[in-house]
Parts: structure tokens; sequence; C-alpha cells
């Protein structure tokens, strides 16, 4: 309770995070802390919505953490948004800043990598740096595609979050 409406700073980016309560957290499973993703995950996404907390997309489509090279180039010919602006193009706008927004909170050495490859540098940076105090298998329900057999990760696109 005396941390509640502090914030941490995630070692790996630097970026600080609020440090909330909410019912949806079982405090009698391990630490009883869970750490809120609210564009990857429905029910961090409601959690978020009531904290007020971002949703900071780091996957691509096709399940790389995003890089410069992700982020739509300009388009010349591309009027700035202004009223009257159809909802195809806003989306594109709007999907162009929120890749370049997570881009910037995203360490360089991940750019482009693969998320299996991600998490394995990730903790491989983590306990380089002393910070990893241990890695425990648990069991996830995670949705796997019946046409090949591959996780799917959720994640906000500008059509709402998906899976």
């Amino acid at each position: 309770k005396d941390f509640i409406g502090k914030t941490l700073t995630l070692p790996l980016t630097g970026r600080p995070i609020p440090i909330i309560a909410d019912s949806y957290v079982d405090r009698d499973f391990g630490t009883g802390c869970v750490k809120i993703t609210p564009a990857h995950d429905r029910n961090d996404e409601a959690i978020g919505k009531r904290h007020g907390l971002p949703k900071i997309s780091v996957l691509t489509l096709d399940a790389r953490i995003v890089s410069p090279q992700d982020v739509p180039a300009d388009d010349p010919e591309t009027e700035p948004v202004r009223a009257g602006t159809s909802q195809s193009e806003l989306e594109r706008v709007t999907n162009r800043l929120l890749m370049t927004s997570a881009i910037g909170q995203i360490p360089r050495a991940y750019w482009g990598l693969d998320r299996y490859e991600a998490r394995k540098a990730i903790l491989a940076d983590l306990d380089a740096q002393g910070l990893l105090v241990a890695t425990k298998p648990h069991k996830l329900q995670v949705p796997i595609s019946q046409r090949s057999d591959a996780v799917i990760e959720q994640m906000d696109t500008n059509h709402g979050l998906s899976t």
C-alpha cells in the first residue's frame, strides 16, 4: 500500500510507470503484483482505461519489435490533418504517431527482433545488470492459430484490440 501512487522506472528503457491498485489483481498469486500492458492484453486494456494508462504497442503485425523501418514513410502529397479528413487517413496518421512514440521507448538492441528473440535478449540484459531474480514457468491460456499452430499475440491496432 505504501507504493500505490508512486512510480517506478523500467530498467531497460528508463520509462517511469505508475504503481496502481486494482481489484483485478489476485494478491494471493505470486507477488500479488502485475505489470499492466494495455496494448497487448484485453484485461490489461480494461485496467488501463480505468487508470488512464497509455497504450504502447511494441509489436508489428508479424510479431517483431517495432523499429524505425516499420513506420510508414511520409507521403509528400498528404495534406496536414484537417477537419473533414477521411477516417482511413486519420487511422494512418494515428498509427504512424503511435509507432513513432513506441520506438522512442524501446532500446535499439531490440528493434526488429522476433518476439521470442526479444524475450531472450531482455532476460539476458536484465541478468547482466543483476536485476533478474528468477524465471519461473507458469501456465497461461494463450490463443493458438488453428491454421498454423502459432501463438497469436494480442495487439492494439487502429481497429481496436485484435488477436
